[in-house]
């Protein structure tokens, strides 16, 4: 009953960026976390790839390429290029 008569009085924040203040250095921590989950997130896939691999086979063998074409650094585009190399080797040459 005595929440009804409290007064709520509006608090300003301070509007001076002071280079102390977390914001400053928000940019830098987002760059860190990014380089530290690009360099993690693929170990990361392999393993839960593995794990599932007893369960389920097809899961666990996808997430597995998946894991290793990110940690080779591989993109659809390589791996296209790769299957022409191949395919232009076993043509016949007339």
């Amino acid at each position: 009953m005595e929440l009804e008569n409290l007064e709520v009085t509006p608090v300003q924040a301070d509007t001076s960026s002071s280079p102390s203040t977390p914001e400053s250095s928000s940019p830098e921590l987002v760059k860190v976390v990014e380089k530290i989950s690009g360099i993690f997130s693929p170990y990361f896939i392999v393993l839960v790839g593995l794990f599932l691999y007893d369960d389920n086979l097809w899961v666990g063998t996808a997430l597995i390429f998946v894991g290793i074409f990110t940690l080779l650094k591989l993109s659809w585009a390589d791996i296209q290029a790769l299957i022409d190399k191949v395919k232009q080797f076993f043509q016949s040459k007339p």
